[in-house]
Order: structure tokens, then C-alpha cells, then sequence
């Protein structure tokens, strides 16, 4: 193609993506919404493809920024939809048509919800699906009918509910320090057009990486995800070992290598694109040789050199980084549970043996309360949901693959039948929190189904679409004493003034040097990752004191030395 007619097919896709878009807002069910993003994705790879060939072709800069453009606009649109329209609602609609509204969103909810659950049973009962179906339908019905009046009667409802704000280049550049890096990828692998743009912004520059894949690089990212979420192995094979490592440098060197040739950043946040949200860039290598031993202390994981933070939108990590209060103080549950399982009861759940010890070293370190065994119960964590402050969770959860709504948090049960100790993803993404961080250390928190173009429908999306603007979470499967360690210090790096990728790089990295060599195996320790907003939760006092005794003693010095040279002039004076 020559460069009008990149011209005339780059804004033929622009107006394409703009009425998809408006089709999207116009939308009122999450369904529905992300059937728009899954089938808009390869839309904006191909404006991404020809924004870069008019670079290329005429090295105008300009397109290299809209092609970044187009990546970011083509991740988390429904999580930023739904959270402009959450505040949309506060800011304009009478409490009554919200009172309103949460009526009906939580029907709606109750009602899937009793479909999901009657479907899991050995013999569902088709009469009871029918009814709740119907009675899905007039709620859903009445939804739409609610929402058509308010766009019609506040107008500026609408008008919020749709802002797509973009941040340009040189305001996300003025949020990069000297020494951090921000990369964005996005990746297609359909048949006829296979490849990776790792987009990378510092405070100075932005510049591009495109790279030909193929069906091997998903492959590798999935056998990852899987050999690490298998911490029940209690022993690793040579040829596993080796392979793991080997897969590891594999997936470095196309996501990695090429950027930190050009760059030496050692703050690094990712925007991940679809099966990349499952991987921990920490438990990356960037050299490795096959060994003739299992020896995973040895091995110089990236988490030694890099702290790295995620987020599922560059708009909205800087944009919560802005409007959150901040509070230390801690809300830590650790519910006990029963081993039982009845009829009555799908789920069951073993004791977790050090979470009252995680809690208490947590409160080593910060003003709180903690909610342990009986007092651990969902009742309580409600009523504090709008609290201020940082809310901790050392407990079981569980992610539902096929059906992220119903993933959960399983707190202390005050029944035998395990029914009303489950926090749903769906409650907790309809709340409205004011947490400036959630630690979820709990199994899979991180994990979920994915969606093209919007990423990981996770258990820590949810809080963050609830108004968290910092969550920490797990990608897999984590052990209950690795995570009573690695949460110590966390918090313990945290009360230092650390930023919180630093702290938990820092906790990672204790983690690793302290346990036994067959312990250092990644998956035991890599499966905490943050995202989300990444700043100190408080100051490093002894930094300040530091540099004010430094002020102080550099001051008198000054004041001796000039009183020193006054008096000698004065002296010189006095022989004439």
C-alpha cells in the first residue's frame, strides 16, 4: 500500500472502532459489552499495523503515538465503561433512582445466580430454571428501562458514562521516573498476520518493538501457567527443571530482551495483553544453560533486579493514583473453617494453619484489627466495605473459570451448610470501596477466564472495578506458610516507606534466600503480583530525619565556616 491509501484504510478503521465503540456504550448488560470487545480486538491490531507502516514509510512520529493510542484503547474498555458509569451515578443520580438501581442489579444477580447454582446439580430442576429465567428477563427488562430515563432526564450522565480518557503521551510521561519503564503489548495470532508490538514509554521517549510469533509463544505462556500452578509437586525432574527454565528464557527474549537492550529501567510496569496477564515477569530468567542438577537457588530470576508492577489500563492506574485518601489502617481477616461437607454444602475447606500468624505480623507493623476464626465472618467485612484504609485477606477463595461473576472469597461459615460465608466476585464488584489497597493472599485471586481485549475476569478485577486502586494478588495456587513469609515482609518493607512493587519485591527476594534450596522453586513464590497503584503507603521517616540531620549539620558547617572568615576579616582589620 502506498501512503494514501494507509491513510484512507487507518481512517476507515478509526470511524469503525468509533461506532463500535458507541455500540458498546449502548449496551447496559457486562455480556453484552464484552462480546463487543472479544470481536473488536483485531481492529485495532490492524489500525496498530497501519499507523506503524505510515511511521515507517514517512517517520513521522505522530503515528507512532496513535498507534499506541490504539493499543491502550484496546484494553479494559468494559472495566473503564462500567467504572465511569459507577461514577457517573454518584455524582449525578438522586439516591433514590440509585437505591433503585442497586435493586435491580442485585435481582438480576440473585437470579443468575440461583440459574448457576441449580445447574450445577447432578438433576437440575428444569421448573425452577424456567421461572427464575423469566423472572431474569422482566428484571433485565426493567434495568433498560431505567437506565434509557436516566440518560433521557441527565444528560450529563451520559456525557460521563462515555468519556474515554485517554491520557497523551507527555502527561504519562510526567507520572515515569528517571527509572521506569512502562510497556504495553499487544499481540494477534490469527492465521494471517502473527505478531507481538511491545510499545515502551519513559519520561524522555516512546518506542516500538514488532515481532513475528507464532502458535509456540501461546503455547509456552500456557505450559508456564500450568507448571507453576502445580505447587502440590513436592519434587521437580532434571528434565523439568530444565524445561521450565528453558521456557522461561524463551518467553524473556520475546517479551524482554529487546527493550532492555535500548533501556535500563529497573521499575517496570506492565500492560499485559490476553494470555500474558497469567505470567509473573519476576520468575523470568535472561540466561540459562541446562544443568546436570535441580538447583533452583542457583538461578537469577528477574525479581533480583527489576520491581514490577501490572495494570489493566495505563488510564486507570494513574488516574486512582490521583483521586484515593490515604489510610494505614488495617482490616486483616482470617476466618477458620469447619471440615465438613454435607448435602447441603458444594464447597469445603481445610484449616489454614498460619493465616492467624500472617495477621498478626501484619499488625506488627501498622495500626488495625483483625478479624480471626469465628469473628472472620462475611457480615463483618460488609459493614467496613466502605471504610478507608487497606483491607487484608488470609483466607480460601476459589475462581471460577467458566463464569467469573461467581468466583469468591469463603470467610467464616455461621451455618453448617457453607451458605452465607461466600463473598461473590458480583457483590464485591457492585460495592462502592474506598480502600487505597486490597491484599488478597488467598489461592487463584488473580486468575480467571479471559477475555480478548479486556484481560483476566479475576476475583482482584472485581475490587478494583468496586474503587480499589492497589490489589494485590495470586496468579495460582500459594501455600499457607510461604504466604505467612512473603506477607511479613511485605508489610514489614511496606512501614519502611518502600513503594509496594518494592516491598514485595524485596519480600520475594528474603523469601528466596531463606528457605530451603527446594523451596526457591517459583511457583512457591512468584504468585504474588500488584496491580494497580504502586506508591508508599507511608513515608520513610528515617529517609527524612536522614537528609534534615544532613540539612543541619551542612548548614552549621556553612555558618562556621562563614563566621570564621567574618571574624578573621575583622581581625585583619583591627592591626591597621
Amino acid at each position: 500500500k502506498n501512503g494514501s491509501q494507509l491513510k484512507l484504510s487507518l481512517n476507515t478503521l478509526e470511524l469503525a472502532l468509533k461506532v463500535i465503540q458507541d455500540l458498546r456504550y449502548s449496551f447496559v448488560s457486562t455480556e453484552s459489552k464484552l462480546y463487543i470487545t472479544e470481536n473488536e480486538k483485531e481492529f485495532y491490531i490492524l489500525a496498530i499495523k497501519n499507523a506503524l507502516q505510515l511511521y515507517e514509510l514517512n517517520n513521522q512520529k505522530e503515528y507512532i503515538e496513535k498507534a499506541y493510542e490504539f493499543a491502550k484503547k484496546s484494553k479494559a474498555a468494559v472495566l473503564l465503561n462500567e467504572i465511569n458509569e459507577n461514577e457517573a451515578f454518584l455524582q449525578i443520580i438522586p439516591d433514590q433512582l440509585k437505591e433503585k438501581k442497586s435493586e435491580l442489579q442485585q435481582n438480576i444477580l440473585s437470579y443468575k445466580k440461583l440459574i448457576f447454582d441449580e445447574n450445577q446439580n447432578r438433576e437440575p430442576d428444569v421448573s425452577k430454571i424456567s421461572l427464575w429465567q423469566s423472572n431474569l428477563f422482566k428484571t433485565n427488562k426493567e434495568y433498560e428501562n431505567l437506565l434509557k430515563r436516566v440518560k433521557k432526564d441527565y444528560p450529563d450522565y451520559s456525557k460521563l458514562m462515555a468519556k474515554t480518557e485517554i491520557h497523551d503521551l507527555s502527561r504519562l510521561q510526567k507520572e515515569l521516573s528517571s527509572d521506569e519503564i512502562l510497556i504495553e503489548y499487544s499481540y494477534s495470532l490469527k492465521e494471517d498476520f502473527n505478531q507481538l508490538y511491545t510499545f515502551v514509554i519513559s519520561n524522555k521517549d516512546l518506542k516500538y518493538y514488532q515481532k513475528g510469533i507464532d502458535l509456540k509463544f501461546k503455547q509456552n505462556l500456557d505450559y508456564l501457567k500450568r507448571v507453576m500452578s502445580n505447587t502440590h509437586q513436592k519434587s521437580v525432574s532434571l528434565e523439568e527443571y530444565n524445561k521450565l527454565n528453558t521456557t522461561s528464557l524463551e518467553l524473556y527474549k520475546i517479551l524482554l530482551e529487546p527493550v532492555f537492550h535500548d533501556l535500563n529501567a529497573k521499575k517496570i510496569i506492565i500492560i499485559p495483553d490476553e494470555q500474558i496477564g497469567y505470567l509473573s515477569f519476576d520468575a523470568l530468567i535472561s540466561n540459562y544453560e541446562p544443568e546436570s542438577i535441580v538447583n533452583f537457588a542457583g538461578i537469577n530470576y528477574l525479581v533480583y533486579d527489576y520491581q514490577f508492577s501490572y495494570a489493566y489500563s495505563s488510564n486507570l492506574l494513574f488516574n486512582r493514583q490521583e483521586n484515593n485518601k490515604q489510610s494505614n489502617f488495617i482490616y486483616a481477616f482470617a476466618p477458620s473453617y469447619q471440615e465438613l461437607k454435607t448435602s447441603k454444602s458444594r464447597y469445603s475447606f481445610g484449616e489454614l494453619k498460619s493465616s492467624k500468624d500472617e495477621i498478626n505480623s501484619v499488625l506488627n507493623y501498622f495500626e488495625g484489627k483483625a478479624y480471626i476464626g469465628n469473628s472472620a465472618v462475611k457480615n463483618n467485612f460488609t459493614s467496613l466495605i466502605h471504610q478507608y484504609g487497606i483491607f487484608h485477606f488470609a483466607l480460601h477463595a476459589k475462581s471460577e473459570q467458566d463464569n467469573s461473576e461467581y468466583s469468591f472469597l469463603a470467610f467464616t461459615s455461621t451455618d453448617s451448610t457453607n451458605s452465607n460465608n461466600l463473598m461473590y466476585n458480583y457483590e464485591i464488584s457492585s460495592t462502592a470501596m474506598n480502600a487505597s489497597m486490597v491484599v488478597l493472599s488467598a489461592c487463584n485471586t488473580g486468575d480467571g477466564q479471559i477475555y480478548s481485549g479486556e484481560g483476566v475476569m479475576s476475583l482482584s478485577r472485581g475490587f478494583i472495578l468496586a474503587g480499589v486502586s492497589s490489589v494485590v494478588h495470586t496468579l495460582w495456587e500459594v501455600r499457607d506458610e510461604t504466604s505467612a513469609l512473603i506477607m511479613k515482609y511485605f508489610y514489614k518493607y511496606l512501614a519502611q516507606g518502600k513503594s509496594k512493587r518494592e516491598a514485595l519485591q524485596l519480600a520475594k527476594i528474603h523469601y528466596i534466600k531463606n528457605v530451603s534450596p527446594q523451596l526457591v522453586n517459583p511457583s512457591y513464590w512468584s504468585s504474588y503480583v500488584l496491580s494497580g497503584n504502586y506508591a508508599p503507603i507511608t513515608k520513610n521517616y528515617w529517609t527524612i530525619i536522614i537528609l534534615l540531620s544532613l540539612v543541619l549539620i551542612v548548614g552549621t558547617g556553612i555558618t562556621l565556616v562563614m563566621l570564621k572568615k567574618r571574624n578573621g576579616s575583622h581581625l585583619k582589620k583591627t592591626k591597621f
